[in-house]
């Protein structure tokens, strides 16, 4: 299963319902269709946005995806934001296993808590400590994730002909441009 979301707390929660609260709403989201019963039963979630790069505002505020807490819980990860577990809930799924975003991969520690994992070759731990709203775990051994192979990169294009992906992506990712060096590993360019 794979869900999304405008907001995605530390425990793997994610909202696409409200930003705000009941107090002062401030923009309704067209809610998850579902998602928040299958985040509850699926054995395999993966949870990805292509947001997490969150530029200051003119103001110099920045409107966090990867956040602390989430406004409005739609579909579950690992932990409640009062800390109840999804055993002591009853979900019968396992929970979010990765965070693909736009900056990195990350996993869920044994506490549920968000790992950072790989980081692609045009990014750091500082582009993520920036666009994170809190300060997430990472794993000792984080590395940089290398390029598909061009088998890989096929099934990839044979999945999406249209390209529908794209769509999901800001300017600035769709320039995003890599290369192989002599010993495999790959660079930005």
């Amino acid at each position: 299963m794979f869900l999304s979301g405008i907001q995605i707390d530390r425990y793997g929660n994610a909202n696409v319902t409200l930003l705000g609260d009941e107090n002062a709403l401030g923009v309704k989201l067209p809610g998850g269709g579902g998602g928040c019963n299958l985040s509850c039963d699926a054995n395999f979630v993966t949870l990805w946005t292509t947001g997490h790069r969150c530029p200051p505002d003119a103001r110099g505020r920045r409107r966090y995806r990867v956040v602390e807490r989430c406004d409005f819980v739609t579909s579950f990860g690992h932990r409640t934001a009062d800390g109840r577990t999804r055993r002591q809930l009853g979900s019968r799924g396992r929970g979010p296993q990765w965070l693909v975003t736009d900056l990195g991969v990350f996993d869920f520690d044994a506490a549920g808590a968000l790992r950072l994992r790989e980081l692609y070759p045009d990014t750091t731990l500082d582009d993520i400590t920036q666009n994170t709203e809190f300060a997430p775990a990472v794993a000792d051994d984080v590395r940089t994730m290398p390029l598909p192979n061009s088998d890989v990169l096929a099934i990839i294009r044979e999945l999406d002909p249209l390209g529908v992906h794209r769509k999901e992506l800001r300017g600035p990712d769709l320039e995003r441009r890599f290369a192989l060096v002599p010993d495999g590993m790959a660079v930005a360019r």
